[in-house]
């Protein structure tokens, strides 16, 4: 099924119940559809899977005309479908919801749904360990020996104690770089992800202020994951590695579907 064919199946299934502005033109469904698809990163709302269900689930449902992309849910089952009232989320778990569970309720299922979807294997633990245990340099010290090579990295903020940041590139040293480079007076809001979590947390005032505290507070820990040349996907060791990271570590200043390829 195309992506067009599939909007118009779902705007069929929700048009007697939906609001005036989709009702009287499909055209604002289908424009409301694209802008939350992005915004939720192509991903559920709950669980935060892709819509094709194939990957995580095997297979495909209803003949394999469900679980093929993000579909329409309401969150209040009790109101009709609106901008306000919807949101997007695989077949799963729009099935699963359905009438029984809120929005609250569902939105911790699809947390649980998600870890076990993706438990990781032997393989990406070993890797979190090593990535965990391996040398530790500072920001200015990193800057300069770490490896150009690809990989999965730690940003420690020893003043909070805490780390700020896992991210996966393809060339760890330069990478690191870039997290420390200056930034235009816009860096609270498009600048490095690091830069703006600093300023946003009110620990840094400007892009120059993010610098002098990444060099003074901050460490850094890698591990080179080389790309898999057989692979559909090269990065996709890298990808797991990364995403495990963060769901143990939740570090704070990470961009949900941040792709660093």
């Amino acid at each position: 099924m195309s992506d067009r064919q599939h909007l118009y199946s779902m705007y069929r299934r929700i048009k007697k119940n939906c609001c005036d502005e989709w009702r009287t033109d499909p055209k604002n469904f289908r424009a409301w559809y694209e802008n939350r698809v992005n915004e939720q990163n192509k991903l559920c709302e709950y669980c935060h899977l892709p819509g094709n269900t194939k990957k995580y689930y095997q297979k495909t449902f209803r003949k394999g005309r469900r679980g093929l992309n993000l579909e329409v849910d309401r969150k209040d089952n009790n109101q009709q479908y609106s901008p306000e009232n919807c949101v997007l989320a695989c077949y799963p778990c729009n099935n699963a919801k359905s009438d029984v569970f809120s929005y609250e309720e569902f939105l911790k299922i699809g947390e649980a749904i998600r870890k076990v979807k993706q438990k990781p294997n032997d393989g990406v633990i070993r890797s979190f360990n090593m990535l965990l245990n391996s040398n530790e340099l500072g920001y200015d010290q990193a800057v300069s020996r770490l490896p150009e090579e690809p990989g999965v990295y730690l940003i420690y903020d020893r003043k909070q104690k805490k780390y700020i940041y896992v991210g996966k590139t393809k060339n760890i040293r330069k990478r690191i770089r870039q997290h420390g480079q200056h930034q235009n007076e816009n860096a609270r809001f498009y600048g490095q992800p690091v830069q703006k979590g600093l300023i946003r947390e009110g620990l840094c005032v400007n892009s120059v202020a993010a610098q002098q505290y990444l060099s003074s507070n901050c460490t850094v820990k890698h591990l080179v994951v080389p790309d898999e040349k057989r692979e559909r996907c090269p990065w996709r060791a890298r990808s797991l590695l990364e995403h495990y990271a963060i769901s143990v570590i939740e570090p704070e200043y990470n961009i949900a579907g941040e792709f660093e390829h």
